[in-house]
């Protein structure tokens, strides 16, 4: 007999961070940094027991962009923690990650985040903070293994929306990033430390009034 693997429904009417301490959730709440309704998930991606979600970071008061949690039947909240840590999430510090649109769990447990550098997206005023970039992760011990920066493939123009991960016959990681403003798409051989664009045709976005047309 072949048993079925039955994900339960889950229904979560909201949910909290595990804080460093007591005083850190008033401390940021106070100081504007943590804005509950802020705080939206627009990703996700499930590994066993554990599910990760995106924040990004399109408006002021989000105090972690990339957040995990247990999958518990039966509850009707979540605690988000941070992943892999809370000095990741740190908005101005180039080699912590400013805001994760999309993000992939592989075969190998490897978890890749699309870090777009921009934060305050919806805000009168977003700030680049950092470059954007391509982070890898061990799932199971929150160890980064490679970071991906993609100095001459992208330009002042480029939004980076989303992620694609495929390995070739040779074990090989390559990654895709849809650069939807420069009707482009980014590939990058991981191995090899490059990478090239591919320009989609114009009529990818004929009759399209926004510049954003990799949705």
């Amino acid at each position: 007999d072949t048993k079925q693997l039955i994900t339960p429904d889950l229904k979560w009417s909201g949910a909290d961070f595990t804080w460093p301490c007591s005083t850190t959730k008033a401390l940021l709440k106070n100081s504007g940094k943590f804005i509950p309704k802020n705080n939206i998930a627009t990703r996700a991606q499930i590994n066993r027991d554990t599910v990760f979600f995106t924040m990004p970071r399109y408006r002021k008061g989000i105090p972690a962009t990339l957040v995990k949690t247990k999958l518990k039947r039966g509850a009707c909240s979540a605690t988000l923690e941070p992943f892999p840590c809370w000095s990741m999430q740190e908005e101005g510090k180039c080699s912590a990650m400013q805001s994760v649109v999309d993000l992939v769990v592989d075969g190998s447990d490897i978890l890749w985040a699309l870090d777009t550098g921009v934060v305050e997206t919806l805000e009168d005023e977003p700030l680049q903070n950092c470059p954007p970039k391509v982070l890898a992760f061990n799932v199971r011990n929150g160890k980064l293994l490679k970071t991906i920066t993609f100095e001459g493939l992208i330009n002042k123009s480029s939004r980076l929306q989303y992620l694609a991960v495929d390995y070739g016959r040779d074990g090989r990681a390559f990654i895709y990033v849809s650069d939807a403003a420069s009707r482009a798409i980014i590939v990058y051989d991981v191995q090899a430390g490059k990478g090239y664009r591919v320009m989609l045709p114009k009529a990818v976005s004929e009759g399209c009034g926004k510049k954003d047309v990799l949705y």
